[in-house]
């Protein structure tokens, strides 16, 4: 039987899908009708800041977490952790959901055509894949770090830690001109959907496979 614990964070899981939904319906939509001029507002104000000319090799270090190199070593090192932990189930969901994620964002990018901020920089820009895929795989391992870990402390801080990276990674994108303010959030809002589906279809199968196993989310979730 699940715990009313658990099925309390259900419905914040739901209440965040929907929030997050909602987010990205309204950045699609501002961008689609050009309705939001921010974006181009902060472009402006970014362009020719001597502050970030000579910053900028710290925004790419911050950019570098989430790159598709970056993405690709913490998924082995996350599958081989999962592999000693035994959890094989966690090792197939996150493989999955991470390729899944970088077909979907793919897919809009295509869908949208929106141009990037800077001239001369290959591919769209909506959404952002750095927000997306950080949120992601950084998420994965913070969900996967706090149901294995004994010292829920310290997942606690690894927790916090983990969630600045994230924040870090978008603000980097905009302040390198790689994205625009819109692009990040939609990056974001599209990845945590993603990410609390994937934690949903990890749960449900592990449920059905292991049905005399706990049936509930991490503790220090």
């Amino acid at each position: 039987m699940v715990d009313s614990q658990t099925v309390s964070l259900y419905k914040k899981m739901v209440w965040v899908f929907g929030i997050a939904g909602l987010i990205f319906l309204g950045v699609l939509f501002a961008v689609s009708t050009d309705s939001f001029q921010g974006d181009h507002w902060i472009v402006s104000a970014m362009d020719g800041s001597i502050i970030l000319q000579s910053t900028s090799s710290v925004f790419h270090g911050l950019s570098f977490l989430a790159s598709k190199l970056m993405i690709i070593v913490l998924l082995v090192v996350l599958i081989i952790f999962l592999f000693f932990k035994k959890d094989y189930i966690g090792m197939i969901s996150a493989f999955l959901l991470i390729l899944s994620g970088d077909v979907i964002n793919k897919a809009v990018k295509d869908a949208v055509e929106r141009g990037r901020p800077l001239a001369g920089i290959e591919g769209y820009s909506f959404p952002s894949g750095h927000a997306m895929m950080g949120i992601l795989i950084y998420g994965l391992i913070i969900f996967f770090l706090t149901k294995h870990m004994n010292n829920q402390k310290l997942a606690k801080w690894y927790q916090r830690a983990i969630t600045l990276i994230v924040l870090l990674i978008g603000v980097s994108r905009i302040l390198l001109r790689e994205h625009f303010l819109t692009d990040v959030l939609a990056g974001y809002s599209l990845g945590l959907m993603w990410l609390i589906a994937g934690i949903f279809f990890y749960t449900l199968v592990y449920a059905y496979v292991k049905p005399s196993a706990e049936k509930e989310f991490p503790k220090g979730m």
